[in-house]
């Protein structure tokens, strides 16, 4: 059984950092200059956005230079925590609410989103070395020790870490019998939810539209914050979108809503706010249904959304409590091992066809219901060892040596040549393509017929040599897929 691991879960990266922690040693062997480690924070510490908060470190520094916040997710800046941090100094007050987006911005313009980070003091000289923090946690107040109640949900289809404050439960799957709903247990999908805001992941989706990467209704509909705001289906999502780094090729999509987006299918705020909806995890197609193989179902579907139908209600764009919601979805995903998926199989048709079509001017008949084997003594034989792989598409290259007969005296034995050197070329490639012969000729010197397998596909070889008979020497290639 093939994984799908996207991402390492992120509670992995807290426990790896207390062995990372910088040790502290009294003098940089290569320079003579203190080595310094920060004190604070400390691995594993959880910080609270929007308090005032001593960043420490062991030794005064001997250069001047800068406090950096890094995501510890993918290691991307977040922003200045100081943009300059004098000779001599061994601590800095940090006002947790915002950063510096440049050493030269005065107004502290970025927000702090909740998160895991870690802090790196870097030096205006070459010397002395920077020194970065272990990773630590930057929360909301009322989330402390969220992390260290996380907890698994696991069954055959999917592993999930769960954020301490969220809560998985199966999901149900309703299918009609006519006008009469029926409700049975979905184990492929789960719903994960704190307070309105529900998860929903299903590893097993299949599409009814037959689009390509599916319809936005196919992921909205039921959905109560989506359904909403967008009141006909099927209609493409309302308002506006923004897309943000989860998991490796699959962005996450938050989409948005205003007053200015009121149109006969979309509805909106009243109270002049924007206001968010609905996130989907997509790929680089922007399709709704991530396949696993070849754009074909089933693939896997995340969203999440808001338990309301008051769109007045819903989550504020850029508000704390919606930051922190949207960071813990991707905190999740990262966390997700898909263990049930297909695994893509070889397209018989294609591979098989490229191995022996630039051989020689072939006949090529396709979609064929039935094979086209040539009569001859023991054709029995091989239609017992044919009904073994079952019914199939079969595809048929010929080539005829004298379809017309020989007019010109030269022409048999060149013919024999060519259908000589055309056995031998395709020989080497069931050979080294790793076909295996389940029956040997049938009636040599005349009609001889191969049968090989390959991954229970099934290939019949044949060669005709009687070339006093028109048509009768030729050389076919005949598969099922």
């Amino acid at each position: 059984m093939k994984k799908l691991l996207f991402l390492a879960p992120m509670i992995v990266l807290i426990a790896a950092a207390c062995n990372n922690k910088a040790q502290p040693v009294s003098q940089d062997s290569q320079n003579n200059n203190p080595v310094i480690a920060f004190i604070t924070p400390q691995a594993n510490e959880q910080v609270v956005v929007g308090l005032q908060y001593k960043v420490e470190w062991d030794k005064p520094v001997t250069a001047a230079g800068y406090i950096y916040l890094h995501d510890a997710a993918d290691n991307n800046g977040a922003g200045f925590v100081a943009g300059y941090i004098g000779v001599g100094e061994s601590q800095f007050i940090w006002d947790t609410t915002n950063l510096l987006a440049s050493r030269s911005d005065g107004k502290r313009s970025i927000q702090v989103k909740p998160g895991q980070y870690y802090l790196q003091f870097g030096f205006d000289n070459s010397e002395p070395k920077p020194f970065q923090s272990g990773i630590f946690n930057l929360i909301i107040s009322g989330n402390q020790g969220i992390l260290s109640q996380s907890k698994i949900y696991e069954n055959q289809y999917m592993k999930v870490t769960v954020p301490g404050g969220w809560k998985a439960a199966e999901a149900v799957k309703t299918v009609y019998n006519g006008s009469v709903a029926v409700k049975s247990p979905n184990p492929a999908a789960v719903n994960i939810t704190k307070g309105n805001y529900t998860l929903y992941i299903n590893t097993q989706a299949s599409q009814a539209s037959g689009a390509e990467g599916g319809r936005f209704a196919e992921i909205a509909m039921g959905a109560p914050s989506a359904d909403a705001v967008v009141t006909e289906q099927p209609s493409p999502p309302c308002g506006t979108s923004e897309n943000h780094p989860a998991i490796l090729d699959h962005p996450r999509v938050d989409l948005y809503v205003s007053s200015k987006d009121k149109t006969d299918y979309c509805n909106v705020p009243t109270n002049g706010k924007t206001v968010w909806y609905l996130s989907y995890i997509t790929n680089s197609s922007n399709g709704y249904f991530n396949y696993y193989k070849n754009d074909t179902p089933p693939g896997f579907v995340i969203t999440m959304a808001y338990n309301s139908k008051t769109v007045n209600s819903f989550p504020v764009k850029g508000s704390m409590e919606l930051n922190q919601a949207l960071d813990d979805m991707t905190t999740i995903i990262k966390s997700l091992d898909i263990k049930q998926q297909p695994v893509a199989q070889p397209d018989w048709k294609n591979a098989v066809y490229n191995q022996f079509i630039g051989l020689t001017d072939w006949k090529v008949q396709d979609n064929l219901s039935a094979w086209q084997f040539a009569d001859y003594t023991y054709e029995s034989q091989r239609g017992v060892q044919l009904k073994k792989y079952g019914a199939g598409n079969i595809i048929l290259l010929s080539k005829s040596f004298n379809e017309n007969g020989f007019a010109n005296p030269g022409d048999d034995q060149k013919a024999y040549t060519d259908q000589k050197t055309l056995e031998s070329s395709i020989k080497k490639i069931l050979s080294d393509n790793g076909w295996q012969p389940v029956t040997w000729p049938t009636e040599p010197s005349f009609y001889t017929d191969y049968l090989f397998v390959k991954d229970n596909h099934p290939l019949d070889f044949q060669v005709g040599g009687r070339d006093a008979v028109t048509g009768g020497m030729y050389v076919r290639v005949e598969f099922q897929y």
